[in-house]
């Protein structure tokens, strides 16, 4: 007798997450060696021709992501920066699946080559020519913006790793077969195609949460008091590298700790005495010419803020590289229509620019950011490539931008071993 069983939709659900549940379980750590321990995460694969997989997605065992960072994603284009040396002194960063909530792949560079030889090899100095020939074939470049867990972004080229993915069936949940996919630092197809004909990997979705850190750092702090800063706002931190906000929180000890997933030294700042300041080098502060000239530069940067001031810099690679300590502040021209639109809005008395008060007075928002510039010694240009934020407060039109500055005692910030060694001599 044949016996046939059939499921609702909210069954079929269940059954879904069961299977992929007991997927996990069978591929998971226990019983496997130390070096078949690796990340494995529910998730989403996006092709560029379209198709989409999902199932549970790891990397080859002992094998983790390498990624090149790219300042400002990788778009800037000038001709009096040499962005490609900056560049090439990048930061490697290392991850895993474990703390990466998604994962986008766009074109760094497209291009159709052919293929050539080389003509007059010879020993005796002879000039060396190449000669293409054939039909042009397409190569892409492409670059990756990671979006963690943590918050943190970082965008960059990934090198070259075999992803696998056990695919689910949408509609069983059971599991069907182990599907490879090879993410490449370059893709080449053969003469005669076109870059549409390059199928690659464009996006990578994970669908549970992971996990929220790779790295928990704790901060040693030398000569700065922690008991000084304003509770309701306490320490702010920035990473080094990439310029991401991450948190930085008491762990049961009560000790300070820094939650990141890349583990990047850090800037960091504080709110003493409801003033916003800074860890940053006393030297970086003093009017010099480079200052002044940095100064000059970053006032005629275009964008939206209509208040900038620069608080300090820190000059690298013979002035090539600059990191600046900026105040910002956006002043609202047209009170009267902003306060239309924002009560109007779909998104409620908030914007993204300016919101209201709990009297519905309009607010505008002030900043202590870090900008970073890579600049021309022979022009003093200078292009902006990377920027980030450690707090943006309210403040009602009226009043005066508070004075934020820097503190000496959170400088500088050594990472030893996982633990952030601040000030002191």
């Amino acid at each position: 007798m044949k016996t046939e069983i059939n499921m609702g939709p909210t069954a079929r659900h269940s059954l879904r997450w069961f299977c992929l549940i007991l997927a996990l379980l069978v591929i998971s750590p226990a019983g496997l060696s130390a070096e078949d321990k690796v990340p494995k995460r529910h998730a989403v694969v996006f092709m560029s021709d379209g198709t989409e997989y999902e199932g549970v997605l790891q990397l080859t065992p002992g094998i983790d992501i390498k990624m090149t960072k790219l300042p400002g994603g990788g778009d800037e284009k000038t001709g009096t920066v040499d962005l490609d040396d900056i560049r090439a002194k990048s930061r490697v960063f290392t991850f895993n699946f474990d703390v990466v909530k998604e994962m986008t792949f766009s074109p760094l560079n497209e291009e159709y080559l052919k293929k050539f030889k080389i003509l007059n090899i010879s020993n005796k100095g002879a000039e060396v020519k190449k000669v293409r020939f054939g039909r042009p074939y397409p190569v892409l470049k492409p670059k990756c913006k990671v979006l963690f867990n943590s918050g943190e972004t970082a965008t960059g080229v990934v090198g070259t790793r075999a992803v696998f993915l056990r695919i689910i069936d949408p509609d069983t949940g059971f599991a069907l077969e182990t599907k490879k996919f090879v993410v490449r630092s370059k893709y080449s197809g053969e003469p005669g195609q076109s870059l549409d004909d390059l199928v690659h990997v464009q996006r990578i979705k994970m669908l549970d949460e992971g996990a929220a850190f790779a790295r928990n750092m704790k901060v040693d702090f030398r000569s700065f008091e922690v008991a000084s800063a304003d509770a309701e706002s306490g320490i702010r931190a920035m990473t080094q590298d990439t310029l991401s906000r991450v948190v930085v929180k008491n762990d049961a000890d009560g000790k300070p700790r820094v939650h990141s997933s890349l583990g990047e030294n850090v800037f960091l700042a504080a709110q003493v005495d409801g003033r916003w300041v800074a860890g940053w080098p006393a030297e970086g502060t003093v009017r010099t010419d480079l200052f002044k000239s940095v100064e000059t530069e970053f006032l005629k940067v275009q964008d939206y803020y209509t208040e900038k001031k620069l608080l300090g810099i820190i000059s690298e690679d013979r002035d090539r590289k600059i990191t600046a300590l900026v105040r910002l502040r956006r002043d609202i021209p047209d009170p009267v229509a902003a306060l239309a639109w924002a009560k109007g809005t779909a998104w409620g008395p908030n914007s993204r620019n300016f919101e209201m008060d709990e009297n519905g007075e309009l607010m505008e928002f002030y900043r202590l950011s870090i900008w970073r510039f890579a600049r021309d010694n022979e022009s003093g240009k200078m292009t902006l490539i990377d920027r980030g934020t450690f707090c943006r407060t309210r403040i009602k039109l009226e009043e005066e931008t508070p004075e934020m500055g820097i503190a000496p005692d959170l400088w500088p910030v050594v990472m030893e071993d996982d633990k952030l060694i601040v000030g002191g001599k």
